[in-house]
């Protein structure tokens, strides 16, 4: 039997007989570290093991290699095998099969044996010390010992009593801390797990926290909830009773410091008790209040019969309690009977027969029974009159007024009152103490008398009250002293109006007042009733009088009849006299003043002209006419009949006057005819010269918009507009120039009109830079007009294409490479908007266009673009067009230069060979942009 030995590198102690054996040394290995093991393989046998297959299996450990061959052992040969191990035990447990073929006779035969080892492993053993801290929580250091063989380094994974996880780093037998943020938490001890992750290990342990109670943190239940907690930290609040509904019954706040919190209780029944609790992160908060009984009160403890008693009732519970008292009385009844907690105001109404009264105060399914004295009714009231003397003859609004003197409200009062002619009787429900109930009524007075007698009864149920009033008469000294003023203090000839004011100035009525007035030039009125007149009061009347034209004053007298006496008495008839003489103005005469607005007129057109007639006389102007001429013009009307126009009034006329084209000034003639209202005749002449203006006329101008021309073809433009009044019609245009070649000289606008701009474009061809004149002339109508200017001809911009080259020179189907070359401005002037494109029949360009915003004169830049042959390429060269398109002046230009791309046979590459040539691509790309840098004639811009 042919036997294989796995020994270890150091001691060899055999193992008990097997076809294996294993003599282990002390590995020194650290927990959660890698490390490495040797292992010696040997054949102590005489016989040749072939192929020797070792393979390893451990749940405790990270083994590497787990399976190797050691290949062929010759007798009594041993071979060395280093296994990589990363520990994640303390004590790894090792298992292992081998195979190997050995010799048997003259044959081979295959052999297999399993073992297993034990390896112990160096490891921290951490252990943490107790400690203390407050429920408020927060940032706590927590200690840990190392007790074990190797070192720790890692993390400190804490489970419970609440998650967190620390840095950590304790030689063997020293000593490490570490801060930990710790959640509010309830006072007691808690037993603290945790778990020391060390490299790919984890090992776990035990310690112990107190938690100590904060004098800080407060929780109490009562009419609010009063919370304090010293650090900043989100609670949850809950409130639950058996037989009664908080409300709200949970609370989410973020708290630091203290505060207060409201909330209502509907309890079912009495007693009940209230239980809160608060939450934040692992610390509970407790407190509870019973509740038995709540204290009634109330305002008053004596009652009236035959009123409405006002009572307020107040319920005070422990908690603030939610709900409603009932209130039942006897006798009587109250208003509301149900209140609201903590109760209210009601009103008790008694009656007057009541001797004691009983309220019954129900809530929460008790009832409470509460005495009331009661005092007997007793009313009193106080009689007034306003006002309390009157005059003899008038009609006075008398007041009476009943006043509750009693300090409690009576009901059901009856009032009634008679003085002289006046008798009222009225009814109120309830009178308020101190309240005042009245009532009016027209008084007539009597004449010669000295006192009136009022008599007043008051009835309120039982109560009854009888008074009598004396109000006094005094004599009437109410008197009308009526006044006649002319406010006018002079007329006019013809129609005039003089204004009257009567006044009254006594203290009297003036009744029945009327004015009669009487004059030889009086047209109307003649009598003005006025009516009653109080006093301190006037009226005014205006009289119209027709004033001859040589009257020098009028005469006018006035009487005024009334009845002097208070309003509403007897009264006595009377009549004030009165007369005037009113001077008259002299007379002034109707004028008509002509006026006419412009100052030019048209040639040749009907022309609106205006004319103003005002009068500034003192009399109305009467059957006025007017008449226009105007020597060689035409006036349309010539004639108006304008009726009257009274004084300080103005007549607006319009008329059209047609003057000659060609006359270089109009005269208009008006002359205006009328009278006055008493027969007289007057005339008012105008004469108004305008200067004649010709007819409106067209104006061409043209403007040359190009400023500079480019050798070759280029195109002059210009700008044809019309600043005159009317379209011009039939524009010829004719273009000059010597040594500039004009494809085209004539061109011809059929009409601009006022404002209107057209554009002339003129092809030419300059053979040679330089400035050369140019004339313009324009004709329409009967005119011409001639233009000069002056044109600078430029080479302008001149591109060229040179370098142009590709990288490699020769290319393979299915490869790549590189097109680059330069471009030139070569000419005297900028290219604006350059456009390089690329284009080839069988390549593949990554990119066709390159974009340039500007290349100036002498500028020389580099392009490239990178291309691809495609694999089914046929070899020879292929043709690339190269396109340059830029802008001058506005004008687009494009011209087409040449390139090629030689494409060789194709060549079956290695695998190998594809690297190098790639690499050579990929650098090709800067050393071509060098090289064509270094050939810029000036500033260069790289293009890619």
């Amino acid at each position: 039997m042919v036997t294989l030995a796995l020994v270890w590198a150091a001691e060899q102690k055999p193992l008990p007989p097997s076809p294996v054996y294993l003599v282990p040394e002390r590995a020194n290995l650290t927990l959660g570290h890698l490390g490495s093991v040797r292992l010696k393989v040997c054949n102590p046998s005489v016989t040749l093991i072939s192929y020797a297959t070792f393979q390893l299996a451990t749940e405790d450990a990270a083994v590497t290699p787990s399976t190797f061959s050691v290949g062929d052992l010759r007798p009594r040969q041993c071979k060395e095998v280093i296994l990589n191990v990363l520990p994640l035990k303390e004590v790894i447990r090792l298992s292992f099969v081998a195979s190997a073929a050995y010799a048997l006779g003259n044959s081979k035969a295959l052999g297999a044996t399993s073992g297993s080892l034990t390896l112990f492993v160096r490891s921290p053993q951490l252990v943490m010390e107790p400690v203390e801290v407050s429920e408020v929580g927060g940032n706590v250091t927590l200690k840990f010992r190392n007790v074990g063989e190797a070192p720790f380094k890692g993390n400190i994974v804490i489970t419970k009593p609440f998650f967190a996880t620390l840095p950590l780093e304790v030689p063997p037998g020293g000593e490490g801390a570490a801060k930990a943020e710790v959640p509010p938490t309830s006072p007691g001890k808690y037993e603290v797990e945790y778990k020391a992750r060390y490299g790919k290990a984890e090992l776990e342990g035990k310690g112990l926290m107190i938690v100590n109670p904060d004098p800080r943190v407060t929780f109490k239940l009562g009419k609010v909830i009063e919370v304090c907690f010293p650090r900043k930290q989100q609670f949850v609040i809950r409130l639950f009773s058996r037989n009664a509904a908080p409300e709200p019954d949970s609370f989410k706040l973020e708290l630091k410091g203290c505060t207060t919190l409201n909330y209502t209780v509907t309890p079912s029944s009495l007693p009940f008790t209230l239980s809160a609790v608060a939450k934040a992160g692992n610390l509970v908060l407790n407190d509870s209040v019973a509740m038995s009984y709540c204290d009634v009160s109330f305002n008053a403890t004596e009652l009236w019969a035959g009123v409405d008693n006002a009572v307020e009732v107040k319920v005070n519970c422990p908690l603030p309690v939610k709900g409603a008292v009932t209130l039942e009385p006897s006798p009587g009844a109250v208003d509301p009977p149900t209140l609201p907690l903590p109760g209210g105001a009601f009103v008790w109404s008694l009656p007057t027969s009541a001797k004691e009264a009983i309220l019954k105060v129900k809530m929460f399914g008790k009832t409470f029974a509460y005495n009331f004295n009661v005092k007997p009714f007793n009313p009193e009231f106080t009689v007034t009159f306003e006002p309390r003397s009157v005059v003899e003859g008038s009609v006075v609004r008398e007041r009476m007024c009943v006043e509750n003197a009693w300090n409690k409200a009576v009901k059901d009062v009856i009032v009634k009152v008679e003085v002289s002619n006046w008798s009222s009787v009225a009814t109120f429900d309830e009178v308020a103490p101190s309240q005042r109930v009245c009532l009016e009524g027209l008084v007539a007075v009597p004449w010669e008398v000295e006192s009136l007698k009022a008599k007043v009864k008051i009835v309120a149920g039982s109560y009854s009250l009888e008074r009598e009033e004396e109000l006094e008469v005094k004599p009437n000294p109410e008197v009308a002293v009526p006044a006649i003023e002319l406010e006018t203090k002079s007329l006019g000839v013809g129609k005039d109006v003089v204004t009257i004011r009567v006044k009254n100035v006594g203290r009297g009525y003036a009744k029945g007042a009327g004015l009669s007035l009487s004059s030889p030039y009086l047209l109307y009125p003649s009598y003005v009733y006025l009516g009653d007149m109080p006093p301190d009061s006037s009226k005014v009347i205006n009289a119209t009088f027709f004033v001859p034209k040589d009257a020098k004053s009028v005469k006018l007298n006035a009487a005024l009849s009334y009845c002097s006496g208070p309003l509403g008495g007897t009264c006595l008839p009377s009549q004030l006299k009165k007369e005037f003489e009113v001077p008259v103005r002299n007379y002034v005469p109707p004028n008509l003043v002509i006026a006419v607005k412009g100052e030019k007129l048209r040639g040749g057109k009907s022309n609106a002209v205006y004319v103003e007639l005002a009068n500034s006389g003192g009399d109305e102007a009467r059957s006025v006419t007017l008449s226009a001429s105007s020597g060689d013009s035409d006036v349309t009307p010539s004639y108006f009949m304008l009726g009257d126009i009274p004084p300080g009034k103005k007549v607006t006329l319009k008329l059209f006057v047609t003057p000659p084209e060609r006359a270089e000034e109009a005269e208009l003639k008006l002359e205006a005819r009328y009278t006055d209202p008493w027969g007289s005749s007057y005339s008012a002449s105008f004469t108004k010269k305008f200067k004649v203006v010709p007819k409106p006329s067209p104006h061409v101008a043209v403007n040359m918009l190009t400023t500079i021309l480019k050798t070759g073809k280029s195109v002059l433009r210009f700008e044809v507009f019309n600043d005159g009044e009317v379209p011009a019609k039939g524009v010829e245009l004719y273009v000059y120039s010597s040594g500039l070649p004009l494809s085209k000289s004539s061109f011809f606008i059929k009409e601009l009109a006022p404002g209107q701009r057209a554009l002339v474009e003129v092809p030419c061809s300059p053979n040679y830079p330089g400035t050369y004149s140019i004339t313009v002339r324009v004709r329409y109508g009967n005119v011409s007009d001639t233009f000069n200017y002056k044109i600078s001809v430029a080479t302008g911009p001149v591109l060229k294409v040179h370098d142009a080259a590709t990288f490699p020179e020769e290319l393979s189907p299915g490869s790549s490479g590189i097109l680059g070359f330069s471009l030139a401005n070569v000419g005297d002037q900028s290219a604006a908007d350059v456009k390089i494109s690329v284009e080839a029949k069988g390549i593949r360009f990554t990119k066709k266009t390159l974009f340039l915003p500007r290349l100036s004169p002498g500028a020389d830049v580099p392009a490239v673009f990178p291309f691809e042959v495609p694999a089914e390429a046929e070899p020879g060269t292929v043709p690339v067009t190269l396109k340059v398109s830029y802008l001058f002046q506005g004008e687009k230009y494009e011209k087409v230069f040449s390139a090629s791309v030689i494409v060789k046979p194709r060549v079956k590459l290695s695998a190998e060979s594809l690297g190098p040539e790639a690499m050579a691509l990929a650098l090709v790309v800067p050393i071509i942009l060098l090289l064509l840098i270094k050939r810029r004639r000036s500033k260069t811009v790289v293009i890619e």
